[in-house]
């Protein structure tokens, strides 16, 4: 049974006791699967679709925690342990992937500076992995088990509120912060907001993406919410990015340093300033803060413009559906 086109029409009416735990379990084994694939190696995605089932399973824990009772604080502060074992890896996967793109068209005085921010994310990637690796091969498969076992005991004939009913619950308490997010950036636009933004627009997103695209508004809504947090994600990106631009500067300033030290032993003239890495971090860090300008000004030009009133509305027709069919 595959999580992305799983909960039907005929699912609404059913226990959401059930049907919670069926939508947990199809994310536990989206990780469980991802993970096997990535201890075998070679598989590039691997890590990705791990992050994503893992982040998928653990939003669905917490948005129907009064459902999946079953699930203990404990176990829930372990997959979070392990998700975030995986967050040092990903985001050297990033960076370099946009240094591919940076350094063949930055200037010859500033590629030193990118190449060596190029060699230290290698090393970074490289570290993180194996730390990863460690974690996952040392916790998952245990945890993921004991979890499958307690998920797989909710029997069909368990007695609770209609799942249509406790989604439309949670759609429109969801979709509400998200639109209160969204709006909040116009007058108020800083990291702290669009990353809330982002975060409640993903919150909504999982929340849809069990969903059959037989049920009415999934495809469009999806598509709509995949277009925003798109725009959103790539700035939590740059803002990651400009963290450790931040936390490599000093060792570029020693490496400078020694470099410029290195020419002064060897009875050549010192360079006017020590700065042979550093013009090639500034530019950087300039591409990155115009990136995030121009994110979170699409972000304000769509919301200004109303653009995200069809989602809502479509948003809206979703969750009475959903209400209607849950009543039992």
């Amino acid at each position: 049974m595959s999580a992305r086109h799983f909960v039907s029409k005929a699912d609404l009416a059913r226990p959401a006791v059930r049907v919670t735990a069926e939508i947990a379990l199809n994310y536990l084994d989206q990780a469980s699967q991802a993970h096997g694939r990535l201890q075998a190696g070679g598989d590039a995605e691997a890590l990705h679709d791990m992050r994503v089932a893992l982040r998928q399973l653990r939003s669905t824990l917490k948005a129907y925690s009064d459902c999946l009772t079953q699930v203990t604080r404990k176990q829930k502060k372990k997959l979070k342990r392990t998700a975030q074992a995986t967050n040092a890896a990903r985001d050297s996967e990033v960076q370099l992937a946009y240094l591919h793109i940076w350094l063949p068209q930055m200037q010859a005085d500033r590629k030193p500076g990118g190449q060596w921010l190029e060699q230290q994310l290698r090393q970074r990637r490289a570290q993180a992995y194996t730390h990863s690796h460690q974690v996952l091969q040392a916790g998952f498969v245990k945890l993921a088990l004991r979890l499958k076992r307690q998920l797989a005991a909710v029997p069909e004939t368990a007695r609770s509120a209609a799942f249509g009913a406790r989604l439309a619950q949670e759609l429109h308490s969801t979709g509400e912060t998200f639109r209160r997010r969204l709006q909040r950036l116009t007058v108020h636009e800083d990291d702290a907001d669009l990353h809330a933004a982002r975060i409640a627009g993903k919150r909504l997103r999982y929340l849809i993406t069990p969903l059959s695209r037989r049920l009415g508004q999934v495809t469009a809504l999806l598509s709509a919410l995949k277009a925003v947090q798109d725009l959103l994600g790539e700035y939590h990106d740059m803002m990651v990015f400009e963290n450790t631009l931040l936390e490599y500067a000093p060792a570029a300033v020693g490496e400078s340093v020694c470099r410029n030290l290195r020419e002064v032993a060897q009875g050549k003239e010192p360079p006017q300033l020590n700065l042979d890495l550093l013009p090639g971090l500034y530019h950087l860090g300039g591409l990155m803060a115009r990136r995030k300008q121009a994110l979170a000004q699409q972000v304000l030009v769509h919301e200004s413009a109303g653009d995200y009133r069809e989602l809502f509305a479509r948003l809206e027709r979703l969750t009475r559906s959903a209400a209607a069919s849950g009543i039992s």
